[in-house]
C-alpha cells in the first residue's frame, strides 16, 4: 500500500468488521446450540413419553423430521465454528493486508475494464479535477471492501470472481 494512512484506516476498518463478525457468529452459535438442545430434548421426550393415541407412524415420521433438522443445525454449527476459528487463528495483520493488496496490484492489468470499474467504484468516493491537480476522496470502508473482495469475504464476487474474470480474460 502506497499510503500508510490509508493502510492504517483500512486495517482498523477490517479489524472492526472482524470483531463484529466474531460477535455475530458467537450469537449465532449460541442460538444454534440452543436449537440443537431443543431438538434433542424433543426427540428424547417423543421416544420416552406416553404415546396414548399417537400412531407409531407419526412418531417415526416426527423423529425423522427432528433428526433431519438437527443434522441441518449441526452442519451450520460446523460452518460457524470454522468461521470463528478462522477469525481467531488468522486475523488480518498489516502484513496480510499488504500481501493481499500486492496480489491485487499484480492482477489489476489482467482484469476486464468492467471489473476494474466495479472495483474502482468500491474504493473511490469522488474525484475532483482542478487546474493544479486532483482531489481523490476514498470511501471510508472502500479499501476494506476491496480486501474482502480479494480474500473471498465479499461472497460469490470475492476472490473467486476476480479469478473467474482472469480466466475469462486469458480464455
Amino acid at each position: 500500500m502506497r499510503s500508510p494512512e490509508v493502510g492504517a484506516q483500512a486495517l482498523a476498518i477490517i479489524r472492526r468488521h472482524e470483531e463484529e463478525a466474531r460477535g455475530a457468529l458467537g450469537v449465532e452459535k449460541e442460538t444454534l446450540e440452543g436449537e440443537l438442545a431443543t431438538l434433542t430434548g424433543n426427540s428424547s421426550r417423543l421416544l420416552q413419553g406416553p404415546r396414548g393415541n399417537v400412531s407409531a407412524d407419526f412418531i417415526v415420521a416426527e423423529l425423522a423430521r427432528l433428526d433431519g433438522k438437527a443434522g441441518e443445525v449441526r452442519q451450520r454449527l460446523a460452518v460457524v465454528d470454522a468461521e470463528l476459528e478462522a477469525l481467531e487463528t488468522r486475523p488480518t495483520t498489516p502484513e496480510s493486508l499488504a500481501a493481499e493488496l500486492l496480489t491485487f496490484d499484480r492482477v489489476w492489468g489482467e482484469l476486464v475494464p468492467a471489473e476494474q470499474e466495479r472495483l474502482t467504484r468500491l474504493v473511490v468516493e469522488r474525484v475532483v479535477v482542478r487546474q493544479d491537480g486532483i482531489d481523490l476522496a476514498l470511501r471510508a470502508d472502500g479499501v476494506a471492501g476491496l480486501v474482502q473482495e480479494i480474500t473471498g469475504g465479499g461472497g460469490a464476487r470475492g476472490r473467486a470472481g476476480v479469478e473467474a474474470t482472469l480466466e475469462a480474460a486469458h480464455g
